[in-house]
């Protein structure tokens, strides 16, 4: 068990957090969904499941990773499309929630007039 699976059953920890980033796997993800959203819908519009996760959690950024890795606040969609290994190994998830909490850090230390809001 870890942060995300905490989140999972108290959602209420981040509601609205906007500082927070969250980095689900595709199971993960599903967890998420499934107690966030009253209706997580079928999957088919994996750019719009992302968007409604961070609206309903307040605008928090989620980082959906998989295939094709799917960043949301809630407002703006962008979507990775960088060909990677076939399979990540083990503790890349770590590290990019690691490198993602170090660019948080500079980029709020740094201020909105630096970093475009």
């Amino acid at each position: 068990q870890d942060g995300l699976w905490l989140i999972a059953r108290h959602p209420a920890l981040i509601q609205g957090y906007r500082k927070a980033v969250l980095t689900p796997n595709h199971v993960e993800f599903g967890r998420l969904s499934e107690a966030v959203l009253r209706d997580p819908g079928d999957g088919s519009d994996h750019r719009e499941a992302v968007r409604r996760l961070s609206r309903a959690l307040g605008n928090v950024t989620v980082v959906q990773k998989g295939e094709r890795d799917v960043i949301s606040d809630g407002e703006q969609v962008l979507e990775c499309v960088q060909e990677g290994s076939g399979r990540r190994c083990g503790g890349q998830g770590d590290l990019l929630s690691g490198a993602l909490g170090v660019l948080v850090h500079w980029a709020l230390r740094a201020g909105p007039e630096k970093t475009n809001g």
